[in-house]
């Protein structure tokens, strides 16, 4: 290079262009990971110092401190290309991407526990993921996926206690949080103590059960398997009539687990077995209408087995209605609101521990007869206000019927036919309709069909 000043040049001095070798760009190793976060990036082919990491391919400007060779990322919840150069001092090579990838965790399971009665092996479930990807765990976190398991189902090993296990699922990038799964072991009833029975046969036998509630007991023909015997879950089970000893079963189920069974033994014996059932005498039964009756009937009954009391019934009700029951031998006859009157029957049933029963009817005898009320008060007041005949209009005998009322003279003040106490009576009035005075009456019913007659006297008071 010289001078030249336009008349004269200088001699010359020599120039060096010099071109500078730009570093080779670096290599790289992109990172990943599951769900928001930050991701470690790495680079190699410069010295510590030399790395320039950068937002952008070309441009730019470098992330602000970071020139080492690994570069953590801000928290990103989407993957993310960066860029990295290797600045010697004096040139900067081209720039190498890395990327930051941020995989989707996958949702968490549904699970669904189970419960046993004791100890034994539980079935858990869960949904969500497809076979395979399923890792199931007996902690919340950390620890090891239980091996070989990742279906939908999982079986416990045996267990004796309601334990927790856990549920996740892992599509081989990224794995769920865990869903906690119940295996739940329900404590069983103990068994039942029985009460066995021995019977001459054929009979029917009252097998008892005891520790458990009024409805709990389940009963059965066999020591396991099969159905308990419906409508059968009280402690007390009447078999059928059977003729040979037959072993049934009972448990207790207390509406979540069901006890093991204990065998009830109902023996039918063959020695020493009486055949002649019960008698019933017989006697007549009577009482007034609406009356009532009791009468004790076991001294009535002669068992030459051993009698059974809790048999004795009333195997035919009586006709009219009446209230009838037996409870513990004593019979109990109530015609309170029936207005009958005359002859009806019952039948009477009892049986010996052998099943051996006889029937035996009874006469009722209802003797009834009018009921003459004879004070009257006729004031409106709702007492007394006429001359009640009590059940006059009930019986067939007393319904044609005249009755007359006379004064102390004898004189007849009144007279009627059919009287029925309520639209035919006597409420102090003569026959015009006129009040009588208070003082007393005398009266006179003719039964028209019988041509019977009943004759008093009634007191008046106003």
């Amino acid at each position: 290079m010289a001078i030249n000043n336009g008349t004269c040049e200088s001699t010359r001095t020599i120039v060096t262009a010099t071109i500078n070798p730009l570093p080779t760009a670096p290599t790289t190793t992109g990172n990943s990971r599951c769900g928001n976060g930050t991701v470690v990036l790495g680079a190699a082919g410069g010295s510590a110092g030399q790395y320039r990491w950068y937002m952008v391919a070309t441009g730019g400007t470098a992330i602000a401190g970071q020139t080492i060779a690994s570069y953590t990322t801000p928290s990103l919840s989407a993957t993310t290309n960066y860029y990295v150069a290797v600045n010697n001092g004096t040139c900067e090579s081209t720039r190498t991407i890395v990327i930051a990838t941020i995989n989707t965790i996958p949702a968490v399971p549904t699970t669904t526990g189970n419960s046993r009665c004791g100890t034994g092996s539980v079935t858990l479930s869960a949904s969500g993921a497809a076979a395979g990807q399923y890792r199931w765990y007996t902690v919340a976190t950390g620890g090891t996926a239980i091996a070989g398991q990742t279906n939908s189902t999982f079986t416990t090993p045996s267990i004796s206690i309601t334990t927790t296990y856990y549920a996740s699922i892992y599509n081989g990038t990224c794995q769920s949080t865990r869903t906690p799964v119940i295996a739940t072991v329900n404590t069983s009833p103990n068994a039942p103590t029985v009460s066995g029975n021995s019977l001459c046969g054929p009979a029917s036998f009252t097998l008892t059960a005891a520790g458990g509630a009024a409805g709990q007991y389940r009963w059965y023909t066999q020591a396991t398997g099969g159905s308990a015997l419906a409508g059968e879950t009280n402690s007390s089970y009447a078999t059928p009539v059977i003729s040979t000893t037959t072993i049934y079963y009972v448990s207790i189920n207390n509406g979540i687990c069901e006890s093991s069974r204990t065998p009830a033994t109902a023996t039918i014996l063959t020695v020493g077995c009486n055949t002649i059932p019960p008698t019933i005498n017989p006697v007549p039964l009577t009482t007034v209408v609406e009356g009532k009756i009791t009468l004790d009937l076991i001294p009535l009954i002669t068992a030459p087995g051993v009698l059974d009391v809790s048999s004795i019934k009333i195997k035919t009700q009586p006709s009219s209605g009446a209230f009838a029951e037996v409870v513990n031998g004593i019979l109990t006859i109530d015609y309170m609101g029936r207005k009958f009157k005359g002859k009806e029957f019952l039948t009477i049933e009892a049986c010996d521990n052998g099943n051996l029963c006889t029937d035996q009817p009874f006469t009722i005898d209802v003797a009834g007869d009018i009921i003459v009320y004879n004070a009257i008060s006729p004031n409106n007041d709702g007492k007394n206000d006429f001359f009640y005949l009590k059940y006059i209009d009930i019986f067939t005998d007393s319904q044609e019927n005249t009755v007359s009322i006379y004064n102390r003279w004898g004189t007849n003040v009144f007279e009627t036919t059919n009287y029925n106490n309520s639209t035919n009576v006597f409420r102090g009035l003569t026959d015009d309709g006129n009040e009588l005075p208070s003082g007393t009456y005398f009266y006179k019913i003719v039964f028209n069909k019988t041509g019977e007659s009943k004759t008093g006297y009634l007191q008046l008071k106003r």
